[in-house]
């Protein structure tokens, strides 16, 4: 039995704003700045409009289905 313990490594789809969420609360632990990216954070609409923009990528390590990381 062979265990894959490496996260995995991804660009957002344009869809994916519950990920997106999932990352600014990464973000909000990492930097210790919950008023910032938890309370405030954008619509689902504006969060799909950016992630729909051809200039704007979101990079995200993933593991077991889990965000843990991302730029």
């Amino acid at each position: 039995m062979s265990f894959d313990t490496a996260p995995k490594y991804r660009v957002l789809g344009n869809t994916e704003t519950s990920k997106m969420r999932d990352l600014l609360r990464v973000f909000s632990e990492a930097f210790e700045d919950p008023q910032n990216y938890t309370s405030r954070q954008p619509s689902d609409t504006y969060l799909r409009q950016l992630l729909h923009r051809d200039t704007f990528f979101v990079v995200v390590a993933e593991k077991a289905g889990k965000i843990i990381g991302g730029l």
